[in-house]
């Protein structure tokens, strides 16, 4: 288990959760209250495709060629869920996680991570998140459902430089 007691964020921490490590909240966080921002170094799209593994699968996109890599910080921990309760948010160059249902103290932080890839990333998971709803494999936006992409619009929790590509 990598030392994570030197990655903190304030009303959140790393714990073991269904799918390995995970972020819960250390308190409860109304919808629409920012969670943390997701820190790390931005990379350009050919760096991160001659990395692979964990490292690639970790960034997220950040602009049409741009990635970012979390790795280090709290946000490396962040994981998918097909009924997430949270999302990313670009704002002033930075990426945040916002709630967008309460979080309840001790609740997995989650995003649905379809909603980061555009329809140029060709990346895919299988999925094991064990929500009613889950979709088994992940994939970019514009491959889900049309009724699921039109409700995470109108929710707003898609990035707009995902939905530009």
């Amino acid at each position: 288990m990598p030392n994570t007691e030197t990655i903190t964020e304030k009303g959140v921490v790393i714990k073991r959760t269904r799918n390995g490590l995970g972020i819960c909240a250390t308190k409860k966080f109304k919808k629409s209250a920012v969670l943390f921002q997701v820190k790390g170094r931005v990379y350009n799209y050919k760096t991160i495709n001659k990395i692979s593994g964990t490292f690639q699968d970790n960034t997220f996109r950040f602009g049409q060629e741009t990635y970012l890599s979390p790795a280090g910080y709290i946000g490396d921990f962040l994981n998918h869920s097909c009924k997430p309760n949270s999302a990313v948010k670009k704002l002033l160059g930075k990426l945040y996680i916002w709630a967008i249902t309460d979080i309840a103290k001790g609740e997995e932080v989650t995003i649905d991570y379809s909603t980061t890839l555009a329809s140029d990333d060709i990346w895919t998971m299988r999925c094991n998140c064990g929500q009613g709803e889950c979709r088994k494999l992940i994939k970019r936006f514009n491959t889900l459902p049309k009724s699921l992409q039109q409700e995470y619009i109108a929710k707003n929790i898609v990035p707009t430089y995902i939905l530009r590509m």
